[in-house]
């Protein structure tokens, strides 16, 4: 991972600018952690409020393009698009880039970037930021969401500990504190403290639409 004088990345690319990757391209922006920021979205039309807000240098439809030459690309689409984010991006990274996610569930998209040809400097990195909003979408996008937040990243035999320290050093400068953890230790522990209440959050919810149940 390439870096400018000033510490921070030569081109960072964000996959998704909802809440999270939004608050990512703000952090970075307002941080100067980055000299280029580009955002890859699905449509013009769902990126034209991050091109009217300023906070980054490219917006793109082609994901491709979107990271090519990137030297850290961040996906922060929906857990489900990860395992074929991974897949289509993996050809186009640049020798030295490093690609990691802000996935909730890390099972699915390491077992993607690991069934990627091995391919020389280029690197995987589950990521996981414990930050949210009870808003969504880009105009919830907050420079702050992940002060004094922990950002999970998750270490398997085959991740590079230079890739681990650079993504965990990423995430220290948006504020957060770094944990490292197995993908099998991220999935159970995030499922009962987050996944398990929702379900019987719904639950409740249901029964009390229809107490006969």
């Amino acid at each position: 991972m390439s870096a400018t004088r000033s510490g921070g990345l030569t081109c960072l690319t964000v996959v998704g600018l909802g809440l999270i990757g939004g608050s990512v391209a703000r952090a970075v922006r307002a941080r100067g952690l980055a000299a280029e920021i580009r955002a890859v979205g699905r449509s013009a039309a769902g990126l034209a409020a991050v091109r009217a807000a300023g906070v980054v240098d490219a917006c793109l439809t082609d994901l491709a393009e979107g990271v090519a030459g990137a030297d850290l690309v961040i996906l922060c689409s929906p857990v489900g698009t990860l395992p074929g984010l991974v897949r289509a991006a993996w050809p186009h990274l640049a020798p030295g880039a490093v690609l990691t996610d802000a996935g909730s569930v890390k099972r699915g998209v390491v077992a993607s970037a690991e069934a990627c040809p091995p391919r020389a400097g280029v690197a995987f990195v589950g990521g996981h930021p414990m930050a949210g909003s009870e808003r969504s979408g880009f105009p919830a996008a907050d420079p702050d969401l992940f002060e004094g937040r922990l950002a999970l990243l998750t270490r398997t035999p085959a991740t590079s500990e230079e890739a681990l320290g650079r993504v965990g050093a990423f995430w220290e400068a948006l504020g957060s504190q770094v944990r490292v953890l197995s993908v099998d230790a991220h999935d159970r522990g995030v499922a009962l403290i987050s996944h398990l209440p929702h379900l019987a959050a719904y639950g409740l919810v249901a029964t009390a639409d229809d107490p006969e149940r």
